[in-house]
């Protein structure tokens, strides 16, 4: 998804749909966020995390 957006931010920029692009963009940065955040917080036991995923140190 955070691919997608990036992706076709530029197309949608280009356009007359300004907001709708407005709007990609910071869907961009929040996912980013969301994902950052996922890889880097510790977890505790009930929850999975980046070591689930194959993601290592």
């Amino acid at each position: 998804m955070i691919g997608e957006i990036g992706a076709r931010y530029r197309a949608a920029q280009d356009s007359a749909d300004l907001i709708p692009a407005m709007a990609m963009l910071d869907a961009f940065y929040v996912h980013l966020r969301l994902v950052a955040e996922f890889l880097t917080r510790p977890t505790n036991g009930r929850d999975f995390g980046p070591i689930d995923l194959g993601v290592v140190d």
